[in-house]
């Protein structure tokens, strides 16, 4: 009877030991982070945005090819990109020159070509610019929507989603950290740490799927670096704008946008000539 009850313990223990085993790889997959949903849910809304950078400088003028990955934010076609990346950053002062991006492209999933588009508004601080799509396709197009976003606290993890170089076939990346820290100055911004592999003008999601941020360059303005060349390598980072105020910011763009675009319609109304008065019928 000793024996009998003796191997049915170790029967129960070794089942219950089994069990345990078992549920280690459920409860890391219940606590794991589905890579596969973000990149089908966020690839593609990042788009290829490509242009000729004009610099004029010391040396004179000279034209660059480049392109880098944007990000779609709207269905009606406007990517939000990096400053730094679309040559638009107040760190060009520092240069004495000035850059102006033009024959601007967006290429939208397999789209080889691309369609023309027109910067729309830059925030040299924020390390932000608004690309429009000139003429937007009628289906929309899948965006990185910014207001589903949440706060995340220290040490929380983040994943940011990129795409390679052309090299590369511009193959889609997600790397994972945890948010480092956070800042009050110059602004409200999220501190990453170094494994998260940050990008500039990349968004940053929270292991959930929602949005936390995007990646921007902070600096102090170029006179400030000139009289203290030492600020230049201490005070420039690669850190997290709040998703809150990504939303602001591009609200303000838009309503730039429309204010420029209703001072281009009055100055072409007032050199248009005024079309011939029609005889009345009868």
């Amino acid at each position: 009877m000793f024996r009998l009850n003796h191997l049915k313990t170790e029967v129960s223990a070794a089942a219950l030991a089994l069990a345990m085993l078992c549920s280690v790889p459920a409860a890391r997959a219940a606590g794991a982070i589905d890579y596969k949903k973000l990149i089908d849910q966020t690839a593609p809304a990042l788009v290829t945005v490509k242009f000729v950078l004009k610099v004029q400088g010391a040396a004179g003028q000279r034209e660059i090819e480049r392109e880098f990955t944007g990000v779609m934010i709207d269905p009606q076609g406007m990517v939000l990109c990096s400053s730094v990346q679309l040559g638009t950053s107040k760190l060009m002062r520092r240069f004495r020159g000035t850059a102006t991006p033009t024959d601007i492209k967006v290429l939208v999933g397999d789209d080889t070509e691309g369609v023309e588009a027109k910067l729309i508004a830059s925030d040299s601080d924020l390390d932000l610019s608004w690309v429009q799509i000139k003429k937007p396709s009628d289906k929309g197009y899948a965006f990185v929507d910014f207001s589903k976003s949440r706060n995340v606290s220290i040490g929380a993890p983040l994943l940011t989603i990129s795409r390679m170089d052309k090299f590369f076939d511009r193959a889609v990346v997600i790397n994972e950290g945890h948010l480092g820290g956070k800042t009050k100055k110059p602004r409200e911004l999220l501190v990453p740490t170094d494994s998260l592999g940050v990008t500039p003008g990349m968004p940053i999601f929270a292991k959930d799927g929602s949005t936390v941020g995007v990646v921007v360059i902070q600096s102090p303005d170029p006179e400030d670096m000139a009289a203290n060349p030492r600020m230049a390598g201490q005070s420039t980072a690669v850190l997290i704008l709040p998703s809150a105020k990504v939303i602001k910011a591009t609200k303000r763009a838009q309503a730039t946008a429309k204010e420029d675009e209703e001072d281009d319609d009055e100055g072409n109304a007032e050199t248009k000539t005024p079309p011939a008065a029609s005889k009345p019928a009868g």
